[in-house]
């Protein structure tokens, strides 16, 4: 999205430099959002651009502090599609060590002067060696995500602590969970707080 002062001012949406400017800007594939008056006196009309469908002009406001509207969009948020990673692995503790060794002796040698297919024969064969050797195991989901450095087995126990206080809040709404709940998530805010400032201060 483009917006802002640029100092370029179209006197009216609908007059013929207005037009040309937007059909050109139509082969850029950018869409002019306002077609209606951007300052409050003088010039009518900012260029205000977008390239995406999901921005729409609602309205403009006057501005105590400028002679410019402020305009007001809706941003329609994309559907976001998640898509699991599928992570192939051979199974290479099925090989003993004298099988590997067994085939990297029976590697053939370059049958070209060519570098380039010389090095794509052999990776070739290392490829059929591995789907032989080590066959591919079935893919499954990654869905694994890295631990922070700075996160550490006191702070898994705390939350761990604060989940299971807050269960015991929502199976029994009492001012006393409630207050034990406070309590739990202000002690695992607090060693939060306290861990990470002396991780990144090491």
């Amino acid at each position: 999205m483009l917006l802002g002062d640029l100092n370029f001012h179209l006197e009216k949406a609908n007059d013929n430099n207005s037009s040309a400017l937007i059909d050109k800007l139509a082969n850029l594939r950018l869409k002019q959002l306002v077609m209606m008056p951007t300052h409050s006196a003088s010039h009518t009309l900012d260029p205000i651009f977008s390239t995406s469908s999901h921005i729409t002009f609602t309205h403009t406001t006057d501005l105590h502090w400028t002679d410019h509207r402020c305009v007001h969009f809706t941003f329609q948020k994309p559907t976001a599609h998640h898509h699991l990673q599928q992570i192939p692995r051979h199974s290479w503790n099925k090989i003993s060590e004298d099988q590997l060794i067994s085939t990297l002796a029976r590697a053939p040698p370059p049958s070209t002067s060519d570098p380039n297919t010389a090095v794509l024969n052999l990776k070739q064969w290392l490829d059929d060696s591995a789907n032989t050797l080590a066959p591919l195991r079935k893919p499954s989901n990654n869905r694994t995500s890295t631990k922070a450095l700075w996160f550490t087995t006191d702070l898994q126990a705390s939350k761990r602590e604060c989940r299971k206080i807050e269960k015991m809040w929502l199976h029994e709404l009492t001012e006393s969970n409630y207050a034990a709940l406070k309590t739990a998530i202000c002690k695992h805010h607090q060693l939060l707080w306290t861990t990470k400032r002396s991780f990144y201060e090491d």
